[in-house]
């Protein structure tokens, strides 16, 4: 699949090729920070709420709630709450914006990467200029485009499906 895709490619136009091809390893370094962060917050967001759990069960259980009272500690209890309950809040949110932030980079490259490879095709068809013994067509030139579209479409399912993964192994 992908390696006979990438042997057409080379094939047809080794520069769009390399063009392609280059941004691959930015995808995937976006794809590992991206990883790291996201676990990151995970076992963050996950302790924070093991940590709200816990607070709720000492003190929403029936001694607890004695407990509390006696004391007089309600107050204290509420900010506690309302603390830990922001801080989960916090880092809901950001684990969310990350994700957005990922997918609206790798959006961004999928898009400037095709684009990226019609100006230099363009530009090869408009100066007749041949690249390695080849004229550049407008199909080849939309060949091309197929395949890249076709190499790229499992990478993005590949990068989400790693996204996914990362949170849910937190």
């Amino acid at each position: 699949g992908v390696l006979g895709i990438v042997m057409v490619m080379l094939w047809i136009s080794p520069l769009l090729a390399l063009i392609a091809l280059g941004v691959l390893p930015l995808f995937l370094w976006v794809g590992s920070n991206a990883k790291k962060l996201q676990r990151q917050t995970s076992n963050e967001e996950q302790k924070s709420l093991a940590s709200l759990t816990t607070l709720m069960q000492e003190t929403l259980s029936a001694s607890g709630i004695l407990l509390v009272k006696v004391f007089g500690r309600q107050k204290y209890v509420e900010a506690r709450f309302e603390r830990e309950n922001q801080h989960l809040m916090k880092l809901a949110v950001r684990q969310l914006m990350l994700g957005r932030w990922f997918f609206l980079l790798i959006g961004l490259f999928f898009s400037i990467t095709p684009a990226l490879i019609y100006l230099v095709a363009g530009s090869q068809l408009m100066s007749h200029v041949p690249v390695l013994g080849r004229s550049m067509t407008i199909g080849i030139m939309f060949s091309f485009a197929l395949l890249q579209g076709m190499l790229f479409f499992p990478v993005r399912r590949l990068l989400n499906v790693h996204v996914e993964l990362q949170g849910a192994l937190a």
